[in-house]
């Protein structure tokens, strides 16, 4: 270090903390970006704004989870924002202290590298490397994360251990692990590391020890008396069981299915591809990788999606003792003769940028997308619907994410993910019942029997109807006309009267069905934009089951559509239908491209969220047309 002109290490620091402040200055613009035009639908901004405004007033019960914050993470650190939140918005405060973190791992990370290298030019390439590192801009623009806020504290305590200064060490690694409960696994790591490093074993290994100590007493111990009933352990471990003990017990009696589910094709790929990432030069000092050990093992037994992508938050604790194991690697290529020097510093440059073209987040990589940065016609109807609900801080809201993250900042806010009691506005995507014809079980997904039960209450009204997005609120008697129009009580002269079934417990007594363009002019491409629009009557001879479906088949031009659909769109599910009722039951779905509508052959029957028909035995019922179609008198051009 010596034999570097002081004047070079000046100049690779101020190089060094420019690259930071560059980092955090994309993170900020982009994560803002996202935000203020609501194309940001990550969940976690809204749910950790509204951790940090219960502990402002004094509710640590999370409404979304119906769970108290003990039962989530361990996340002391969160108290700092609590001034913050009364004189400043959360969300865009979050966002930029997640920024301002990132950046801040990039001078220490040179610091790391500089020490250890003891070259300035060698050492400003983990630096450029974490920069450029798929992870790291998609953590910095997409959310926020308490866990992001430890990463300068771990590298800052990794520049430490690497001194061989415990007490320093031992201090940040305290404060990181006030971020979240498995930044403990990380400190953990970094005990045994100094334990080989500097031969003070028993300092090390009893850190080690500690960290392990207050990661299970936490998870097994704290966190099992305030779980929510169906909460990230649920998601990400469903096949071990419900609590860390139950997660634990079932791996250690089952290693077989542990070694399995660490060499699965995508772990193995994860792995690999976290390696190459930094030309897999923690290998030359595997001893690094010990700090990395205890998050990769969570995020390669999730079964949650995403946990195993480079792009996502799960990777952010992997990030420090990936790259100072990198840097540690590099520092002993740079004791080597000068041409195996130059071939790790290539590798590591070209691996780099490399990744950065395939999965980072900026325009030189191929997943770059500029629409996510702007706002469009769903985005600006969002925000109005934001600006309405942030003038009723009272009511308890029902929101998708984009919209939730603005709104977060009240009492009572909900996911349709979740369960949750009865809200008193509820804001729907109506898109969700066209993507769920194709499979009958995401009919009963959470999201779905939210807008179910949204549609059946008659206390629900539809406030503002603006597609693909309407808002519902709390209005008493507000939705009897909507349940009202489901019992007719007579049946349309427009309506065609089906031919008698007399065998069956449910009967399609009359339908009526036309054909319209789907969102473009009238053109005469039929077969590719018809939307059919059907009225079917139903009249059940007995009670039926509360959870049927229709399955219908739309049969035309040698093409064959199947739907699967839910009754009345759940404003009247098929158990609350009674005896000799008539129900009318519109429902739409894409024409695969018959002319006239005495064209297509269509054919409906009831099934089980199984998709078997209902009752069993049954037949289809083939609807009876007459003939119109609701456009104009003009046949497709052949």
């Amino acid at each position: 270090m010596n034999s570097i002109p002081l004047f070079v290490d000046r100049r690779g620091a101020a190089i060094a903390v420019g690259l930071g402040l560059l980092l955090a200055g994309a993170a900020i613009t982009l994560s803002l970006l996202r935000f203020y035009t609501l194309s940001n639908d990550n969940f976690d901004i809204g749910f950790y704004v509204r951790v940090i405004w219960g502990m402002a007033h004094g509710d640590r019960m999370h409404p979304i989870l119906c769970a108290h914050e003990l039962g989530l993470h361990f996340m002391p650190i969160l108290w700092l924002f609590v001034p913050l939140s009364y004189v400043l918005p959360l969300a865009p405060t979050l966002l930029v202290a997640n920024a301002l973190a990132l950046g801040a791992c990039v001078p220490l990370l040179y610091r790391l590298a500089r020490q250890m290298t003891g070259r300035a030019s060698l050492a400003l390439l983990p630096a450029v490397a974490f920069v450029l590192h798929p992870s790291t801009l998609q953590l910095g623009s997409r959310e926020f994360h308490p866990g992001n806020l430890a990463l300068p504290l771990l590298i800052a305590a990794f520049c430490a251990l690497h001194a061989g200064r415990f007490r320093r060490m031992l201090l940040l690694l305290g404060a990181a692990c006030l971020a979240r409960e498995d930044v403990a696994l990380v400190a953990a790591g970094a005990g045994a590391i100094f334990a080989m490093e500097h031969g003070q074993r028993w300092k090390g290994l009893l850190l080690a020890g500690a960290a392990m100590i207050w990661f299970l007493g936490y998870t097994l111990v704290i966190q099992p008396h305030f779980l929510p009933a169906n909460g990230s352990l649920q998601a990400h471990f469903p096949h071990f069981g419900g609590t860390t003990a139950d997660i634990a017990v079932y791996l250690i009696t089952h290693p077989i299915v542990l070694v399995q589910t660490l060499f699965q094709k995508e772990d193995i790929l994860y792995g690999a591809a976290l390696l190459c990432s930094v030309a897999a030069l923690p290998l030359l000092r595997a001893r690094w990788l010990l700090a990395v050990a205890g998050p990769f093992l969570i995020n390669a037994i999730s079964a949650f999606p995403g946990s195993s992508d480079l792009r996502s938050h799960y990777v952010a604790l992997l990030l420090p003792g990936l790259f100072c194991g990198a840097t540690a690697g590099l520092a002993r290529m740079a004791q080597t003769v000068a041409w195996k020097r130059t071939t790790a510093a290539v590798a590591f440059v070209f691996a780099v940028v490399a990744m950065h073209a395939l999965y980072g987040a900026t325009p030189a990589s191929r997943s770059w997308n500029a629409a996510s940065f702007a706002m469009d016609r769903e985005e600006g109807i969002l925000r109005w619907y934001g600006e309405l609900l942030k003038e009723q801080p009272e009511w308890r809201v029902s929101a998708p994410a984009a919209l939730l993250n603005h709104i977060a900042e009240r009492r009572s806010i909900y996911s349709p993910a979740f369960a949750h009691p009865a809200p008193d506005a509820v804001v729907v995507d109506i898109r969700q019942q066209q993507w769920n014809g194709i499979d009958p079980q995401r009919w009963f997904a959470p999201m779905e029997r939210e807008i179910a039960a949204t549609l059946a209450d008659p206390d629900m009204a539809l406030w503002k109807d603006n597609p693909p997005w309407r808002l519902y609120i709390r209005k008493k008697g507000g939705g009897k006309a909507r349940l009202a129009e489901v019992s007719p009580g007579v049946i349309p002269d427009t309506a065609v009267v089906q031919p008698a079934q007399p065998e069956g417990i449910v009967e399609l007594v009359a339908a009526e069905g036309h054909l319209k363009p789907a969102r473009e002019p009238f053109s005469g491409r039929y077969a590719q934009r018809i939307t059919l629009f059907l009225d079917l009557y139903w009249r059940a001879r007995q009670p039926l089951p509360d959870d049927l479906l229709i399955k219908a088949v739309v049969e035309g031009s040698n093409k064959t559509h199947v739907r699967w659909l839910l009754p009345t769109s759940g404003v009247r599910p098929t158990g609350t239908w009674q005896k000799g009722e008539l129900i009318l039951d519109r429902q739409r779905m894409t024409s695969p491209g018959g002319w006239p509508l005495d064209a297509l052959r269509v054919t409906v029957q009831f099934a089980t969220r199984d998709g078997a028909s209902w009752p069993p035995g049954s037949r289809p019922v083939v609807i009876r047309w007459h003939g119109h179609d609701g456009l104009p008198d003009k046949r497709p051009t052949p």
